[in-house]
C-alpha cells in the first residue's frame, strides 16, 4: 500500500488554520509576546522543524512499506504545503497591526514637518497624540524680568484674534519702509484638525496692529514658512507645498491677493527644513535674486542640501539638488540658512549630522556666486566642515542664522546646555574673507 504524506498533512493543516481563525480574537488578546508571528526568524525555525518531521516520517514509511520512495516532486509539494500553512496561520492569528520594525522603516524621524507626521498617523504608522485640555493662560503683565536684562515694557500684540494655532513664525521688514512687516506661521485650526499651512499676516504700523488671514498664503500648503520682501515691493512666502515639494506665493498688492508657484518638485519623499533669502543689496549685480534652500528626503540626493535661485522675481527657478555631499555627512545635512553679501556673494550654512539620533557634530559652509549655484561642479568648491566653537559636551545646537557685518560672516547658534536647561546664544564661527 502506498501512502501519500500530502494527503495526511493537508487536511490537518487546514483544520488548524480554520480553528485558529474561529478563535482569532481570543488568540490576539492572549498570545504570549514571544509568539510574534510576524517575526520571520520564528517562522523559519517552525518550517525547519516541520520539514524535518515530515521528511523523517516519510523515510520511516518508505522503510516500513518498501513501496514509498522520496521523489523531488513530492518534496516540493510538502514544502509548498508548509508554506501555505505558515502564511495561513499568520493570517489567522494576525490582528493586522504593523510590527515595530515595519513602522520604523516607514517613518523617517529626521523629518520635522507637522503635515508629514499627521500623514504618518493617518496611515497608521504612528499614533495620534491623545487629546489634552490645557488650563487657560493667566495674563501676568508684559514686563520682562530676566537676569541681566533691564526691565522694559514689552506688550504682547496678537497677530490674529481668530481661534487658531500659530508656530514656527517668520517675519520680514520691508526694505523701503520699516513700518511694513510681513509675517508667516505654521497655522492650524484650534483644536488641531488638519493644517492651513504657511499663512500671511502683515502690519503697516510697525507691528502695532495686524491684518491678514490664518489660512495658507494663496491656498493650503504643508507649512514651514519663510518670508521676504523685495526692493520692488513684491512680498514672498516660501513653504513646503502640499505635494511635499518646494512652493512659493507672491503678492504685488500687499497681501490682498496671492499667486502660487513651484520652486522645486518633491525630491522623492519630502523637501524639508527650507529657508529663503532675497538679495536686496543695491551694490549687488544680482539685486532682486531670490534664493531657497532645503534638505532632500528621498531620491538620488537623499539627505543632501539643495538650493534654487530665481532672477525674475520668483517666476522661474534654477535648482542644484546637491551642494553638501562633499562634507561627507555620516547621516544627513539639515537646517540650512542662506545669506548674501554686499556684492551678491551667496552663503549657505547648515548642520552636519554624523549619526542619528544624535546632536549635530559640525557646520557646513558654502560660499559661491549666484552665477555658479547651478554649476555641476559646485562641490569642487569644497564646502567647509567646521566644528563650532563653544559647543559644550552634551549640548544641542539648533536653528542657524547668518549675518554679514563689516566683511565678516557670523553664524549664531543657540546651545542648549542640559546641565541647567539654559539656552546660551554664542557666536560659533567667525570667518573673514
Amino acid at each position: 500500500m502506498q501512502i501519500n504524506i500530502e494527503v495526511i498533512l493537508f487536511p490537518q493543516l487546514l483544520s488548524i488554520i480554520m480553528f485558529l481563525q474561529n478563535y482569532k480574537n481570543t488568540l490576539n488578546n492572549n498570545l504570549p509576546k514571544y509568539f510574534n508571528f510576524l517575526d520571520k526568524r520564528i517562522w523559519l525555525q517552525i518550517f525547519q522543524l516541520l520539514f524535518l518531521y515530515c521528511t523523517t516520517f516519510q523515510r520511516c514509511l518508505s522503510k516500513t512499506n518498501k513501496i514509498f520512495y522520496m521523489k523531488k516532486s513530492r518534496l516540493i509539494a510538502i514544502f509548498l504545503l508548509l508554506g501555505v500553512f505558515g502564511f495561513g496561520l499568520n493570517w489567522a492569528i494576525s490582528n493586522g497591526e504593523r510590527s515595530d520594525r515595519e513602522t520604523r522603516n516607514k517613518v523617517d524621524t529626521r523629518i520635522d514637518n507637522l503635515n508629514y507626521w499627521v500623514d504618518m498617523a493617518r496611515k497608521g504608522y504612528i499614533e495620534f497624540n491623545p487629546e489634552m485640555k490645557t488650563e487657560p493662560a493667566i495674563y501676568t503683565g508684559s514686563k520682562i524680568k530676566a537676569f541681566g536684562v533691564i526691565m522694559e515694557d514689552s506688550p504682547d500684540v496678537p497677530v490674529t484674534e481668530i481661534n487658531s494655532t500659530q508656530s514656527e513664525n517668520s517675519v520680514f521688514v520691508d526694505p523701503s519702509n520699516s513700518d511694513i512687516l510681513l509675517n508667516s506661521n505654521n497655522s492650524t485650526p484650534n483644536p488641531v484638525a488638519g493644517i492651513y499651512g504657511a499663512n500671511d499676516l502683515y502690519s503697516f504700523d510697525a507691528a502695532e496692529t495686524w491684518e491678514g488671514e490664518v489660512q495658507g498664503a494663496g491656498g493650503s500648503n504643508s507649512g514651514d514658512p519663510t518670508t521676504a520682501i523685495g526692493n520692488n515691493g513684491r512680498w514672498y512666502v516660501n513653504y513646503i507645498a502640499s505635494s511635499y515639494g518646494m512652493g512659493i506665493s507672491y503678492s504685488d498688492d500687499q497681501g490682498a491677493s496671492w499667486t502660487t508657484g513651484t520652486v522645486a518638485p518633491n525630491p522623492g519623499d519630502l523637501a524639508d527644513k527650507n529657508h529663503m533669502w532675497i538679495d536686496n543689496s543695491l551694490s549687488s549685480s544680482y539685486e532682486g535674486n531670490l534664493y531657497v534652500a532645503w534638505t532632500n528626503f528621498g531620491g538620488p540626493s537623499h539627505y543632501e542640501i539643495a538650493i534654487s535661485y530665481s532672477d525674475d522675481d520668483g517666476l522661474t527657478w534654477n535648482a542644484n539638488n546637491d551642494i553638501s555631499s562633499a562634507v561627507n555627512a555620516g547621516s544627513h545635512n539639515q537646517g540650512v540658512n542662506i545669506g548674501t553679501g554686499p556684492d551678491g556673494e551667496v552663503y549657505a550654512v547648515w548642520a552636519i549630522y554624523d549619526g542619528w539620533p544624535t546632536d549635530e557634530t559640525a557646520i557646513g559652509i558654502l560660499n559661491v556666486t549666484s552665477a555658479s549655484i547651478v554649476a555641476p561642479d559646485i562641490n569642487a568648491t569644497k564646502p567647509t566642515k567646521a566644528k563650532p566653537i563653544w559647543i559644550m559636551t552634551n549640548a544641542m545646537n539648533k536653528l542657524f542664522r547668518t549675518l554679514l557685518v563689516n566683511g565678516c560672516l557670523y553664524i549664531v547658534t543657540p546651545n542648549l546646555q542640559r546641565a541647567n536647561i539654559s539656552i546660551i546664544p554664542t557666536t560659533s564661527i567667525q570667518r573673514r574673507e
